[in-house]
């Protein structure tokens, strides 16, 4: 009997010395907040429905909030003079660039997956080129443009269709 109540507080200390804590969160691409008087709204896209109250005419249906914001900078843009065009967006096949203003600077294309990985690295020769993209499945791509040194012209998001 001893032995059973020593494993059980001995699981119970160790589930508890390495739990973690977890207040619910979720990731959506819109939402705001709305005050006037003592009433306020606030509201997510995409939010899961945790719980709903009725009450004479009156719904309310809750769920959860995001509760930290963090804000990722994908590039600092070092070239603020010049003009990147990139077409068509979203595409079938092909994505044409032309850049003006950057005489005389070599401008690298770099296309990356939505993890991050990078799929296709072209030198843009007299500042313009076309990516032939149809051989990619269709999915939002990441076009960095840059010069040699990493200096960045723009970063585009770019929508393969089929």
């Amino acid at each position: 009997m001893k032995v059973l109540l020593v494993n059980i507080l001995a699981l119970f200390i160790v589930t508890n010395v390495f739990s973690q804590s977890l207040s619910p969160e979720v990731i959506s691409s819109s939402g705001d907040y709305y005050e006037a008087g003592n009433v306020s709204l606030s509201w997510t896209l995409g939010e899961c429905v945790i719980e709903t109250y009725q009450n004479s005419g009156a719904i309310l249906t809750q769920g959860f909030h995001q509760t930290k914001l963090v804000i990722v900078e994908i590039d600092k843009l070092e070239y603020n003079e010049f003009n990147c065009i990139v077409y068509p967006n979203p595409t079938n096949d092909f994505v044409n660039i032309e850049i003006t203003g950057a005489n005389n600077i070599e401008i690298i294309a770099d296309i990356f997956d939505i993890n991050g990985k990078k799929i296709y690295n072209k030198n843009l020769e007299n500042n313009k080129g076309a990516i032939d993209l149809s051989g990619y499945s269709s999915a939002h791509y990441i076009l960095k443009l840059q010069d040699r040194s990493g200096k960045v012209f723009g970063t585009y998001k770019i929508v393969k269709q089929d």
